[in-house]
């Protein structure tokens, strides 16, 4: 616990008040607990066996000690005030729903808000290219040398007959239905027109256009 608290120590923000290190202890607890796992059972983490599932789209959590910019409300600020203020992240608000405890070295307290913006300052190392090569061939050798087994596919229960067969039905009838009669067309107007325009018709009444339509496709299959 004692290097976890250290290592979250380590993630702050260079100009974050050190005073402020006992307002930390909740996220390092939570954190902690998240990682660690329950020994009544194994496959559940020891804060879900403790308290409940952690939901994090409910509470949020973010670096600790994080600078961030918090929402200032409409009805505490003057007209040309600023939005926002400087603050820091300490921990999340776990009785309320998506918000966060925020100091403020303005007012020197601290305040539950809902609308803020996080500046992190430290961030995971890059990966090289060779580092990358690596990881994926081992990753596929160990996909490779335990491959996972296909899906059980249950069978289908036998179909049995039914107790009350439907009654057939006579397709066949005495009398032929009457035919639709159909409106040949008498003239070449009276065809029927086209919903898009096709090559003839548009060369036939558009030159230019169909002009630029080839010149366009000669220059894609150029390209």
């Amino acid at each position: 616990a004692k290097n976890h608290f250290i290592a979250g120590l380590a993630t702050t923000h260079p100009r974050f008040p050190i005073c402020l290190w006992d307002q930390l202890l909740e996220q390092c607890e939570i954190t902690l607990n998240l990682l660690r796992t329950s020994r009544l059972n194994p496959q559940l983490s020891a804060y879900n066996a403790f308290k409940a599932p952690f939901d994090f789209n409910r509470t949020p959590l973010a670096p600790p000690g994080t600078r961030a910019l918090v929402f200032e409300d409409p009805r505490q600020r003057q007209t040309f005030d600023p939005h926002g203020k400087e603050a820091w992240y300490l921990d999340p608000a776990m009785e309320h729903y998506r918000c966060y405890k925020i100091h403020v070295p303005e007012t020197k307290g601290t305040r539950i808000s809902d609308t803020a913006q996080f500046f992190p300052t430290t961030a995971l190392p890059p990966i090289d290219n060779t580092t990358a090569a690596i990881q994926a061939a081992t990753d596929l050798t160990h996909a490779l040398q335990n491959p996972t087994p296909p899906e059980s596919k249950t069978p289908m229960p036998s179909t049995q007959p039914c107790e009350h067969p439907l009654p057939r039905v006579d397709t066949k009838t005495d009398h032929a239905l009457p035919r639709v009669a159909t409106k040949k067309p008498t003239s070449k107007h009276d065809a029927p027109q086209h919903r898009y325009p096709t090559r003839n018709r548009l060369q036939n009444h558009n030159p230019a256009m169909f002009s630029a339509i080839t010149i366009t496709r000669c220059l894609q299959q150029i390209i």
